[in-house]
This record gives C-alpha cells, structure tokens and sequence, in this order.
C-alpha cells in the first residue's frame, strides 16, 4: 500500500485481512521515506499470524551503515520480531558494487541481520538486466525484483539469457507503474506476466475495489491470451544491449518517450529532466547494438523535441537543450492552476507555509498546475493526494481567481475546490516546497496568505455565512 493510496489504519488492516482470507499471503512494502506507513500497516494487520504470511520490506540504502539504520527503523516501526524479507531497493550499475560488497556494502548489514535473526531473507530490486542475472546467482539472496510488463519485457528476456535464476524471480511494475491498464486489460498483463513463470506477482492495492477487481483478473489470466497486441510508441523494449559512445543510457530515454506519449507526462517529463544530461549527436553507433533495429537517433529527437515543448509549456527548460540553444525561452501566457479549501468537522481551514517563489513566506491552500488533458477535478484530487497525502472528495467549486503578480513574472487563473477528506491523514509531503502544515480556525486566519488561498478563504467565508436554504440543489 504506497503512500499515495494512504488508506486509515482500520481501512488498511481490513483490506489487508481480505486479501489474507482470499488466499494472499505474501505482501511487499519499503521503508517509510518510500511508502510511508505501510510497514507499520502491514505489521498491524497480520501482527498475530506472522509465521502465516511473507512480508517483504527494502529501502534504498546501499552502505553497511546506511542498510544497518533502515533494518532498524523498520523493525521498530513494525514491531515484530524479525522480517521475512529485506532487500536493497533499487540496485544500479553505478551503486551495485557498494552494495554486494561482502565487508562495506548493504550486503553486510544484510548478511549480519539474518545471522542475528532480525530478518530470514536477503532481497533485491533493479531495473536492470545484468544486475538481476547477477544478483540471483548468490546463494545469500533470496528474492530478485525485476520489471515485466509489455513495454519492458526486453530487460526479463536479456536477465534470462544472462543467467537468471527463475526461482528467485519477483515481477514489479506488471502495470507499467500504473498506465497501462487505460491501454491493456488487466487480466492481460497478469497473463503476461504469468507467462514467463516468475515466482510471484507484485501488484499494488490500496482498496477494496481493487482487490476485489485483482482477484477477478487473477482468475480469468489463466484463460485470457497472454500476448497483447503491440502498443503504440513501443519500438524500445528495453533490452538494455545498445551502446551508446556518449554514455545516454538509451533504454531509459525511450522508455520515458514511450510513457509520456501514452500520456503519462509528468512522471516522465522528471525523468527525461534528471537523465538525459548528454545530448544526443545523431552519431548513429548505437544503431548497430540494437537487436530490434530500432531507429534510436530518430527516436531521441523526437523525445528532445517533445520534451523540450512540454518543458516550455510548464516553463521548466530542460538543462542539457537549453544549453544546446534547442529550447527558445517560451512565450508569456496564463496557466491553470487549481486549489483546494481543506475544511475539517472543527472547522479549520488546512494551511501550507510556501518556501518558493512565487509568494515565498505566504500561506496557501493545497493545489498546483492543471496537466495537458486533465480535467480541474481530477487535478485537485491529485494535488492534494501529492502535497497532503489524503484522498479527497469535491463539496462545491467556491470561485475563480484572476492570479496575475506581473512583479514575479505571474498569471494563473486559479478554480477553487472546497474539498472534505475522505481517507488519510495530511502530512507535509513536500517539504521542499512548503516549510510547515498547519490548522487554522476559519474565524483567525493568517494575514500573510497567497492571492488565491485569500479570495478563496474569502468565498467560503461567503458560502459559510448563507443560509442553508441557499445551499440546497434546485428541486428539478
């Protein structure tokens, strides 16, 4: 259950129990800087009958010191005496060899965890073909995590011709981090992932109506055919064997070209932003390495072209193209950006202290940009589940703000949500954008808000102040 779901504790414990009586009796989470409270969601639930599940557990910690301070943390967190399975979260090229390292690396801590018996098991997860090859040929490591889905079933089939060790096999990511399923049954995907005969499935649930639709799609994989038909922008499925001389890790690039285009920008905009730090020369070498003969430079192009017009959309210039000169500086123009009034049974008003500009020192309420092919609503529901961790429900649209501060370079025009709390409960979850969260009565708010967070704290003091009557939905 990763964060972004934030189920309750009760909510949580009664899922978990569902899942447990329908036959589920292996469960996998990390460390809470990563998945927040499951660890401790998890312990609660099966607390009492742990010798009757497996639980999973991993953290990016790749030091001996650093593993030792996670095993800890989570073993106090979950207060049990030992866990079934630990792991190293996210194992590279670059970190693969502090990690195995028998004396200085997590594999130490691991190693010394399991002799003390604080936990059974040594795991791993990567996204990378060698290093799952690898890692499953070490008699000490119990489980290897690795992606299989129809976008990357490429790095499984090299993982295999590498040597990898079937038995240990744990697939992640089935769903594609999510999007496929809005291309590809879900039941398909399971089928595909079954196919290739890992140990275990991992899917993320976070309520009942996805358990109960995960246990409908596990029933029917068995006769479904496990062969989807191609995806479009898949050219690359990320075998990881071309070379490129430059050093971009190509496979990674095409990878976030793929799920932006299939429409998941945001996370893929980040991506590409952090990654492609070497433009691409259009040199063509690595044409040569690819199996598939996939026209590589051409594909690169379009990402840069593609990403760079996003990135001047959201007026975020990607470095490596901006310094390139292949990113103009974008034309002026209003954006959207939503808010959300969080109101609790006290009535108090749900405040964040801005860190950055614009507004920097101001409180506001939570919210943020509307995405290319968002609707409001949905944007509001997903700004408050990123910056507050809650799951949210609209009351009523309070009103629009015309948002224009020409002294920072500012023009949004910013919809209003009074929004109640549905599951959950808030936290700072971006810290780097905003220094503190708190509750402040609706009759003492603080003198120092945004533009928006003060016309909308204005129109609910409105909405508030009529009588009920008013409130009330025409009869039709």
């Amino acid at each position: 259950m990763p964060r972004h779901f934030n189920p309750t504790l009760s909510d949580a414990v009664e899922l978990l129990h569902k899942a447990y009586d329908s036959g589920i009796s292996f469960f996998d989470t990390a460390i809470e800087d990563e998945y927040g409270d499951s660890e401790a969601k998890i312990a609660a639930a099966f607390r009492t009958k742990w010798d009757s599940v497996v639980v999973s557990s991993k953290a990016r910690a790749y030091t001996r010191e650093s593993m030792e301070a996670s095993i800890r943390g989570s073993i106090e967190r979950m207060q049990v005496p030992y866990i079934h399975l630990y792991g190293i979260h996210q194992v590279s090229p670059e970190n693969v060899d502090i990690s195995l390292d028998p004396k200085r690396g997590a594999l130490r801590a691991l190693l010394d965890a399991r002799e003390q018996g604080k936990i059974r098991g040594i795991a791993l997860g990567t996204h990378h073909a060698a290093v799952a090859a690898e890692a499953s040929k070490l008699d000490c490591i119990s489980m290897v995590q690795l992606p299989c889905n129809p976008l990357e079933y490429g790095l499984f089939d090299t993982a295999c011709e590498k040597g990898l060790v079937l038995e240990k096999a744990v697939f992640h990511k089935v769903y594609g981090a999510g999007i496929l399923p809005a291309l590809i049954p879900t039941a398909t995907l399971l089928s595909f992932a079954f196919a290739r005969s890992p140990v275990a499935v991992l899917v993320g649930i976070g309520t009942e109506r996805e358990l109960e639709q995960l246990l409908s799609d596990y029933q029917k994989s068995a006769t479904v055919d496990p062969q989807p038909a191609p995806l479009p922008h898949s050219e690359c499925n990320r075998c990881q064997k071309c070379i490129c001389p430059e050093g971009i890790n190509i496979p990674k690039i095409l990878r976030y070209r793929a799920y932006a285009l299939l429409g998941f920008h945001r996370w893929a905009a980040h991506g590409f932003e952090k990654n492609y730090t070497v433009q691409c020369t259009q040199c063509g070498a690595c044409l040569s390495t690819c199996p598939r003969e996939v026209r590589i430079p051409e594909l690169i192009a379009q990402a840069e072209a593609w990403f760079a017009d996003l990135a001047a959309y959201n007026e975020r210039p990607v470095s490596v193209l901006q310094k390139a000169g292949r990113l103009n500086p974008p034309e002026r123009h209003p954006r959207v950006g939503v808010g959300a009034v969080v109101l609790n049974d006290a009535n108090e008003v749900l405040l964040l202290l801005r860190r950055k500009a614009p507004e920097r020192g101001c409180w506001t309420i939570p919210g943020g940009a509307v995405e290319f092919g968002e609707t409001i609503e949905d944007a509001i529901i997903r700004e408050v589940q990123e910056e507050i961790g809650v799951r949210c429900g609209i009351t009523k649209m309070l009103g629009i703000t015309n948002h224009i501060l020409p002294g920072e370079g500012t023009h949004w025009v910013a919809p209003a949500f009074l929004v109640r709390i549905l599951s959950g409960t808030p936290r700072n979850m971006e810290p780097d954008s905003h220094t503190r969260m708190e509750w402040f009565p609706i009759d003492s708010l603080p003198s120092n808000s945004t533009m928006t967070t003060t016309e909308a704290l204005r129109r609910l003091n409105l909405h508030l102040s009529k009588p009920l009557w008013t409130q009330l939905a025409p009869r039709p």
